[in-house]
């Protein structure tokens, strides 16, 4: 994913960059699913996102691998959004074969298979829209950002007291 990329291949020396990188991931991967407009193009960037969420995860950085993650989420539930819209088209009868052999899928299930997504998973994202909505997606990839940063920072400030103690016990003479 082309956002969360640009966010982080920034100059470690420009520290607000870096240290904002992983909330301008998560809004960049946000504007380009907003400007999605199939679902075959909001699954890539699903995919995309995985796969940098499991990337980060291996570098073990907390915040870009949270900010993947929200990204993923708010895919999930685009996919799910866009699956309800898509009218179902049963053509001339359900569990009728075609005159060339093979069963006459409807519209919608075409347009998700077309998509690289099975119908029992998109029907587990269609249920993720009836359960929460789209200003709750908005707020959890926040928290979820925010989150990693505090326990991030946290962390780093327990391993500087750590490192700190070991450097100051006396010497045993």
């Amino acid at each position: 994913m082309r956002a969360v990329v640009k966010a982080v291949d920034r100059p470690a020396s420009d520290a607000a960059i870096v240290r904002d990188a992983p909330m301008l991931a998560y809004d960049r991967g946000r504007r380009e699913l907003m400007h999605a407009v199939a679902v075959d193009e909001v699954k890539t960037i699903r995919d995309q996102a995985e796969a940098l969420r499991r990337y980060w995860a291996q570098r073990h950085d907390k915040e870009i691998e949270a900010a993947c993650s929200a990204i993923r989420l708010r895919a999930d539930y685009e996919i799910g959004v866009r699956s309800k819209a898509l009218e179902t088209e049963p053509g001339p009868g359900r569990g009728k074969r075609s005159p060339l052999g093979g069963d006459l899928s409807s519209g919608k299930e075409a347009v998700l298979r077309e998509a690289g997504i099975a119908p029992q998973r998109a029907r587990e994202f269609e249920k993720l829209t009836d359960i929460i909505t789209e200003k709750d997606v908005d707020r959890l990839g926040c928290i979820a950002v925010a989150e990693a940063k505090v326990i991030d920072t946290w962390r780093s400030k327990a391993e500087l007291k750590q490192a700190h103690r070991i450097r100051r016990k006396p010497s045993v003479a």
